[in-house]
């Protein structure tokens, strides 16, 4: 960071003598900001979380009496901080060559409490610069590299970029209509820029512009809980980016077995290749060990040919071992196998992930990883947490793809 300042200044010194505008100001500020806010957060004695102003998180109650009232409910504004700090970093030498690279990631929450059901949230991820955000940012992470051969440290980081990757509002409007709760009329709605995870990030784990509107706890006689989310989806798909998503979701607790059901429907703008997009998720817990079989569906894009439907079939499983303490206490085994035919695809920027670490590629910094795109292939992982509750873990794991 401070090379690129030092010579853009050199740069700008040989045309004219430029002053600084109300706008570089506030650039510097926000970057000064930002440093003081990582220096608190990765420090081993920092909370990693503060409130700004406002209620405490766990405290004896409102700091403001406030006669104001938000669909019902007493206005009591404050500003929750906590985030993550992370620095990355991977040496090798290729062709008798040393070479590094090291990388920052810094996620900050801010959450804005209006009320105790009504809320405003953002996240940042200024070292990211849209490698998990919407699709029309530059998709480049900040590194530092060294010069090949030399050994001297070259910069490749860009400006920090402070656009939220997510903030969305999150309100529940209707239930000031009935104050006795009579009716239940608890139905969350959130709209802006959100986050959509279905199925164990398989089916969908995407940042969009749309809205969601769900209602919990849904009593019906034969089930133990039903929660229902409906969601659309009109800016910022990965996927997508020339459609528009609406789709429904279903959250079931029945006998033992935890079932998620969804159903999404794409409708393009541009080509008319509008088609849809399934999935069913089934979780059951049997003494120490928990299972999940997911069967994903979509129709066919009409441009490869072949058959009508694409799949992708997923089964993952967990065991909880307890070792001798030399060996680190509890431990988990984990093994998860998947198969994805040619013509499947996930409905936003999913993918098989969650098989494995060995799956699973890094914001910041490409390093090989086994194919995650779960189309045409198959594969899976297994795997050992040593320590699984402690500050380190230590996780051997076999993975392996065929990609057809």
């Amino acid at each position: 960071m401070i090379l690129q300042l030092r010579n853009r200044c050199i740069v700008e010194s040989k045309r004219v003598p430029v002053s600084r505008t109300r706008g570089d100001w506030m650039r510097v500020f926000c970057q000064v900001f930002t440093l003081i806010l990582l220096f608190f957060l990765v420090t081993p004695d920092g909370a990693g979380a503060y409130t700004v102003f406002g209620d405490k998180l766990v405290g004896r109650g409102p700091l403001i009496e406030s006669e104001y009232k938000l669909f019902g409910r007493t206005l009591s504004p404050s500003l929750d901080l906590n985030g993550t700090g992370r620095f990355s970093y991977i040496g090798g030498r290729i062709d008798a060559e040393n070479s590094f690279i090291f990388a920052p990631q810094l996620n900050l929450d801010m959450n804005l409490q209006l009320t105790a059901r009504d809320r405003i949230h953002a996240l940042f991820r200024p070292f990211d610069h849209g490698v998990s955000g919407p699709p029309g940012r530059p998709s480049r992470a900040t590194q530092w590299r060294a010069k090949r051969g030399r050994g001297q440290r070259k910069s490749t980081a860009h400006k920090l970029d402070f656009e939220p990757d997510r903030i969305w509002f999150e309100i529940e409007p209707f239930t000031w209509l009935s104050p006795q709760d009579r009716v239940p009329l608890d139905i969350l709605v959130a709209g802006g820029r959100i986050p959509l995870v279905f199925h164990n990030q398989y089916w969908m784990n995407e940042d969009v512009l749309g809205f969601a509107v769900s209602k919990n706890n849904i009593y019906v006689p034969a089930l133990s809980n039903l929660n229902v989310i409906m969601f659309g989806a009109f800016e910022e798909m990965n996927r997508f980016q020339d459609a528009q998503v609406a789709g429904i979701g279903a959250f079931i607790d029945y006998k033992g077995y935890f079932v998620e059901a969804t159903f999404a429907y794409a409708f393009d703008k541009t080509i008319r290749n509008d088609r849809f997009f399934s999935g069913i998720s089934v979780t059951k817990q049997i003494g120490l060990t928990g299972f999940a079989l997911r069967v994903l569906l979509n129709e066919d894009d009409g441009v490869q040919g072949g058959p009508d439907l694409g799949a992708l079939f997923v089964v993952e499983s967990e065991t909880s071992i307890f070792l001798d303490e030399a060996l680190g206490g509890a431990g988990r085994l984990y093994g998860n196998a998947f198969y994805g035919t040619r013509n499947y695809a996930p409905l936003g920027a999913g993918n098989v992930g969650r098989q494995g670490f060995l799956f699973r590629p890094d914001r910041s910094i490409q390093v090989p990883t086994l194919t995650p795109r779960g189309t045409d292939s198959g594969g899976g992982a297994v795997g050992f947490v040593f320590h699984a509750e402690g500050d380190v873990t230590v996780t051997p794991e076999v993975g392996f793809v065929r990609d057809e």
